[in-house]
């Protein structure tokens, strides 16, 4: 969890990279937006399996305290939820959905990989 300290620091710390950004030249901005978007293009080509968009609610039971959250997307290896409840990563969730089409209901045990301004990332364990 991100403390309100910690929050104002990373608030300082965007303010001056922009700051610094603004201040280079044209030449210089557009070859950082290339890098970056190389970087992230990268970042997408690590996923071991296809994610596919949806749109399906989920309950997450954490030590008995459920959430009802909305995945957005889904793979062979876990998936992504879109929601702004407490999670950390490392944590444990038992992860109930139902696939559309599908009557039967789908229990997953998942593990928090990736926290977000979004959502979270989850692994199937």
């Amino acid at each position: 969890m991100t403390s309100y300290a910690q929050k104002g620091d990373k608030d300082k710390i965007t303010d001056r990279l922009i700051r610094l950004i603004l201040k280079m030249p044209k030449d210089k901005q557009l070859a950082l937006l290339k890098i970056l978007e190389e970087q992230k293009f990268k970042e997408k080509d690590r996923r071991k399996q296809e994610r596919k968009p949806c749109f399906i609610a989920a309950e997450c039971d954490v030590n008995g305290r459920v959430f009802s959250d909305i995945i957005k997307d889904i793979s062979d290896g876990g998936i992504y939820i879109g929601t702004n409840a407490p999670y950390y990563v490392g944590q444990k969730i038992l992860l109930t959905f139902q696939l559309p089409n599908n009557e039967d209901l789908i229990k997953k045990r998942c593990e928090v990989v990736r926290i977000d301004p979004n959502g979270i990332g989850l692994k199937f364990i």
